[in-house]
């Protein structure tokens, strides 16, 4: 989960509900940016991806079991 810590119409509360109900979830919170964070700050919201997809595919590609 990504958040603008100025976001209004979905607040970091809204989103850390959210995240509950997610397993092994996680929340990025986006600082100096509001709902449209991949806009506003778009580095800090292509690192917070990058770095999700980076930590999935290294848990996909350990040995299971």
């Amino acid at each position: 989960m990504i958040v603008g810590e100025e976001d209004q119409l979905t607040t970091r509360d809204d989103a850390e509900a959210m995240l509950r109900a997610v397993p092994d979830g996680r929340l990025t919170v986006v600082e100096r940016a509001g709902h449209l964070s991949a806009v506003e700050q778009p580095e800090a919201f292509n690192a917070a991806v990058a770095s999700f997809i980076s930590s999935e595919l290294g848990e996909a590609a350990r040995p299971h079991g």
